[in-house]
C-alpha cells in the first residue's frame, strides 16, 4: 500500500540531506563501518540533536537563543539523516544480496 503526502517542504529537506550526504563525501570520502559502527555515529550525532533540542525549548540564557538552537538542532537533524544514507549505502554494498527490496520483503514476510 502506497501513501502520499503533500508536504511544500519535504523536497527542500530531502536536498539538504543529499547536500549533506554529499559534504560528508566530500570530507571523508566513502566510507566502511560495521552495523555497530554506524548505529553509533547516528546515535552520536542524534545526541547532538538532543542536545540543541533541550536548548530550543528554554528561555534565552545569554547567547544561548532558542531559535539559534532549533536551527541548530534541524541542521543535526540532517546530518542523522545523511549518515543514515552512508550506512544503508555502505551496508547494502557490504552485501548486495540484501537489496533494498529484498530487505522490504523479508520484514514484511516476518513482520519485524
Amino acid at each position: 500500500m502506497s501513501y502520499t503526502v503533500t508536504n511544500p517542504q519535504r523536497e527542500f529537506i530531502i536536498d539538504r540531506i543529499r547536500d549533506e550526504r554529499n559534504r560528508q563525501l566530500g570530507k571523508w570520502g566513502v566510507q566502511h563501518h560495521t552495523p555497530a559502527e554506524w548505529v553509533s555515529i547516528a546515535i552520536e550525532e542524534l545526541g547532538e540533536a538532543a542536545e540543541r533540542g533541550n536548548k530550543a525549548g528554554v528561555e534565552p540564557i545569554g547567547d544561548k537563543d532558542p531559535q539559534l538552537q532549533l536551527a541548530a538542532m534541524l541542521r543535526e537533524l540532517v546530518q542523522v539523516a545523511a549518515v543514515c544514507v552512508a550506512a544503508f549505502e555502505d551496508l547494502s554494498e557490504q552485501s548486495p544480496e540484501i537489496t533494498s527490496r529484498r530487505v522490504e520483503r523479508l520484514l514484511d514476510e516476518r513482520r519485524l
